[in-house]
């Protein structure tokens, strides 16, 4: 409904900044009743965690105050993202490298891909510096119940989601998060442990059709594509139940 009410009368400035004043307002209004108690942070290993969660209003957008963390906008891999997160981001900058051909920032020793920052390496860091400091804040505010939600292509072995929670065990109970994984991977995924949670789209063929050159999240935003709607539901049906 908002797309298409935004389509009508983008074309009328005076109209549609009443119109966006007033959906800022109600969202507004949501976020601070609804998403107050959970945080949900992206662990990996691409951005497909941030933006679904985002455009079906799990997660506040950066407008309405929601911080960012290390992993929401890049590709990344669930290994190398707890290494990093058990030494405190230790050799982060180490390996940083700028491709000059592929205009982004890169870490191949952490497999990273930082392909939404064309910006340089002073920016950079105090960027990343600023989102591993959310990371740590947030995981040891136990006010808060975390969602970690990794989208993965790859398998995850039951000895990776062990040393997970070992180390998330240093900052928080076992009750007071979730590790959510959207397994993309071609097997399913099962584990014995109460608090991680499975998405199995091993059978999905949506988001290969929405994915045909790379415009998966334009797909998604617009939701005019009957295969963007089908993944969106795979997703999201699950999804919503797991975060309260």
């Amino acid at each position: 409904m908002r797309f298409f009410i935004n389509s009508i009368i983008k074309n009328f400035p005076y109209l549609y900044s009443i119109w966006q004043n007033y959906i800022n307002s109600i969202d507004s209004k949501y976020y601070k009743k609804y998403c107050v108690n959970y945080k949900i942070i992206p662990f990996g290993d691409y951005c497909l965690p941030r933006v679904i969660t985002t455009l079906n209003r799990l997660k506040p957008t950066k407008k309405y105050g929601e911080e960012s963390f290390p992993f929401d906008l890049c590709f990344s891999k669930f290994t190398s993202n707890l290494k990093l997160l058990t030494t405190n981001f230790k050799d982060f900058y180490n390996n940083i490298e700028y491709n000059q051909e592929k205009k982004y920032f890169e870490n191949i020793e952490f497999n990273l891909f930082f392909n939404h920052d064309d910006i340089s390496i002073l920016e950079f860091k105090e960027r990343y510096q600023k989102r591993i400091d959310n990371l740590y804040k947030a995981i040891s505010n136990e006010k808060l119940h975390i969602y970690f939600i990794v989208a993965t292509f790859e398998e995850i072995s039951s000895l990776t989601i062990e040393q997970f929670i070992n180390e998330m065990n240093h900052y928080r109970d076992i009750n007071a998060y979730d590790l959510i994984i959207i397994n993309q991977s071609s097997k399913k995924l099962l584990f014995s442990f109460k608090n991680v949670h499975v998405i199995d789209l091993t059978k999905d063929l949506s988001f290969g059709k929405i994915n045909k050159n790379g415009l998966w999240v334009e797909k998604l935003k617009k939701m005019k594509n009957i295969n963007a709607r089908i993944f969106n539901y795979k997703v999201m049906s699950k999804l919503s139940k797991l975060i309260k």
